[in-house]
């Protein structure tokens, strides 16, 4: 998968039922992110921890804005002490949290998921 610079998310009733499931999916990430409290712990891999946080963050803010450009986002994050960790943390294995979050919600607006692996995905339509 190449790895894009920007997500859109283009307004209109077209992409209503798009904006209604990634809603649904903004709500889902807010209650795992709530329910694993402040730091990794727990036999939580860091990783998922901080992927979590990171769709998190680029959900909100690609329905708030409607755009949301990698590079930008991840100075924003760098520079902050609390969020940082998002970017910095790199797994062998999975790599970088907040590039990883940044495809998987791209994907999401593309192609409704049909892209990712794992996860439980974006909700049916409604």
């Amino acid at each position: 998968m190449d790895h894009p610079t920007y997500i859109y998310l283009q307004p209109g009733e077209q992409n209503e039922p798009r904006r209604r499931q990634l809603e649904a999916k903004l709500e889902a990430y807010r209650r795992r992110v709530a329910e694993a409290g402040d730091s990794p712990s727990g036999g939580v891999e860091p990783f998922w921890f901080w992927n979590d946080r990171a769709k998190l963050i680029i959900l909100e803010r690609l329905l708030r804005d409607g755009r949301v450009d990698r590079t930008e986002l991840h100075r924003e994050l760098w520079l902050n002490h609390a969020t940082n960790p998002i970017v910095r943390y790199s797994h062998w294995q999975y790599g970088n949290p907040f590039h990883t979050a940044f495809d998987v919600i791209f994907d999401y607006v593309e192609t409704g998921g049909a892209n990712v692996m794992g996860g439980s995905g974006l909700p049916s339509p409604q």
